[in-house]
């Protein structure tokens, strides 16, 4: 079956709260290709820094083509993800791209989440011009039924009355989990890769593919070395 069918303070997501939501996805009834897709959609929405509305369709019956992030929009460049935002928030114009670098720890790699539903998507032979995160019946995913997926896998695991993980918890992450280690990376730096603003976009954007892996890096040695709890969310 699919996500089912909620809480009041508004928490990011962090490296503990990813590694549950593994953990509860592949204990999930959810068929394989369906774990696969939100495993996907939460490592991209988490390690780049990305806003959920803007890899998801707005509807669960159509989507637009223009907006949505659909299968032909990424693209495995062997070392690292690259994707494509068409129509991205800031406006910018020739949309924006995301990269993403493994992440070497705690089995959250990113990048293999990724391969691993290309992998599936090309043996069920879907075509490229689809949205990339669909349910199993072929209907986009929008906000709304991430925040039920979220919901359903939680719900053991997190104090949901007190507590609201949402869709919109997981751009914020790496920043704010990164605000424990300022000696380690400058804030401006993890602005620039969150794309938190249009001066930080363009800095971003003006960087080489090089460039933003040693970026990701010195973030991912951060992440890796935090001692990093999530404050009594988790049951």
């Amino acid at each position: 079956s699919s996500p089912t069918s909620g809480g009041n303070r508004r928490r990011h997501v962090s490296i503990p709260l990813l590694q549950i939501l593994r953990e509860e996805i592949n204990r999930s009834p959810w068929s394989s290709y369906l774990k696969t897709s939100l495993w996907a959609l939460f490592c991209i929405a988490f390690f780049a820094s990305a806003r959920m509305g803007e890899l998801v369709s707005t509807s669960r019956t159509s989507y637009d083509p223009k907006s949505t992030l659909r299968i032909r929009d990424i693209l495995d460049r062997g070392s690292n993800i690259l994707i494509h935002l068409r129509q991205p928030k800031s406006g910018l114009v020739g949309g924006e791209f995301l990269h993403l670098f493994p992440f070497p720890h705690l089995n959250l790699c990113p990048v293999l989440a990724v391969r691993q539903l290309l992998h599936v998507v090309k043996v069920k032979q879907l075509k490229a011009h689809l949205p990339l995160f669909r349910d199993d019946e072929g209907f986009p995913m929008n906000i709304q039924y991430i925040n039920l997926a979220l919901k359903e896998l939680l719900k053991k695991r997190v104090d949901l009355s007190d507590h609201s993980i949402s869709a919109h918890s997981f751009r914020a992450g790496i920043p704010s989990q990164l605000q424990r280690t300022p000696d380690i990376l400058d804030p401006n730096i993890v602005k620039g890769w969150s794309r938190w603003n249009s001066d930080s976009i363009n800095r971003y954007e003006r960087m080489n593919t090089e460039q933003k892996k040693k970026l990701f890096e010195k973030i991912s040695f951060a992440l890796s070395i935090g001692n990093f709890v999530t404050s009594g969310i988790v049951k």
